[in-house]
């Protein structure tokens, strides 16, 4: 009996044996791929406003990849959440193990934000980080301002460059003034400054983006002096003919510059001119002349004001009735010798 058993049990081993050669899946359970795919973003280029962007991956898994997607989350813009409400899902085509999708970068992004996913055959599925990657803007702004100003001397004045545009921000406004030799920068979208110097002013607004891009916009400020100098001529002036007096200006006064002094008179009938702050008068005839001063400014104002110039007979020169100056003033002090001889004498 005990050999019969044993028989019994190498019979059904053989049988077994055979049946795993013959049929080799049927003797084990069949294994499951449980490992998601490896998903790699290998983008290189950098996002540029108004154009379109590319997104590379590299994406591998043992049992073959059913498909990858891309999900462009959002773009960043300036005072804003994102540029796009909801995600714009995007199948990524493939080349060998590298995937690939192209959309649009707005005009206004400045950053953007993406994440890759992907399932295997076996429905195993896997999804990157959320990636960003700053948005690089090639576009220059656009500086607006008015082109031209006039203000009187002395007058403030607000410049308005809030009119300049840009696809993204304009981030700086550099406003540049020059007059001659000077030279003002201002700041600011509208900056205010108070010209105490008339002339032309040359002027300029730069206008810088996010990026460094500039856009320039150039105008004029006209600063005009309508105040005329106040002239002063000094005081009467007295001289013996035939002798040089100065004549004297400087008390004259402009709210900017006096830029010109004039003295006009009438001698012998003859009008005649002298220049300068103060200048030299000879005048060989006794008599009162009148002597006119006109100042001018850099802006072309005038004013005038008179001086008398009062001139005393000189020698060689008669009096009414033929008798010199200096008769009188001989005389004069021979009086004054006489009486001071008989004070003398009395004491």
């Amino acid at each position: 009996m005990p050999r019969m058993q044993g028989n019994k049990l190498l019979a059904i081993l053989i049988l077994g044996t055979m049946f795993v050669a013959l049929f080799p899946g049927s003797g084990e359970t069949s294994a499951q791929d449980v490992t998601p795919p490896m998903i790699v973003d290998a983008t290189v280029a950098t996002p540029v406003t108004g154009s379109n962007y590319t997104v590379q991956a590299l994406v591998s898994d043992d049992s073959g990849i059913s498909y990858v997607r891309l999900y462009n989350l959002y773009f960043k813009i300036p005072n804003g959440t994102n540029g796009i409400t909801t995600p714009q899902i995007i199948p990524m085509s493939s080349n060998g193990s590298v995937y690939y999708a192209t959309f649009w970068v707005p005009d206004n992004a400045i950053r953007l934000f993406y994440t890759i996913s992907g399932n295997d055959t076996y429905n195993n599925w896997s999804i990157t980080d959320v990636i960003s990657r700053d948005v690089e803007d090639d576009k220059n702004p656009v500086a607006n301002c008015s082109a031209l100003v006039s203000l009187n001397l002395g007058g403030s004045w607000t410049f308005n460059g809030s009119g300049s545009t840009d696809n993204v921000q304009v981030g700086n406004y550099t406003w540049h003034l020059q007059s001659g030799t000077t030279s003002v920068y201002l700041y600011g979208s509208q900056p205010s400054h108070t010209f105490n110097s008339s002339g032309t002013y040359t002027g300029s607004l730069t206008v810088k983006d996010l990026w460094g891009n500039t856009g320039t916009a150039n105008f004029q400020v006209n600063v005009l002096d309508t105040e005329p100098p106040d002239a002063d001529a000094g005081i009467e002036v007295y001289v013996v003919a035939g002798y040089m007096a100065f004549l004297d200006g400087s008390a004259s006064t402009d709210n900017e510059h006096i830029a010109n002094y004039t003295w006009s008179y009438t001698a012998n009938g003859t009008a005649r001119f002298l220049y300068g702050v103060s200048p030299s008068i000879t005048l060989w005839s006794s008599g009162t002349y009148t002597v006119t001063l006109t100042v001018t400014d850099n802006a072309g104002n005038t004013d005038t004001d008179t001086v008398s110039v009062v001139v005393l007979p000189g020698e060689g020169e008669e009096e009414e009735g033929g008798i010199s100056w200096w008769v009188y003033a001989l005389m004069l002090m021979v009086l004054i010798f006489v009486i001071l001889a008989i004070i003398i004498v009395r004491m």
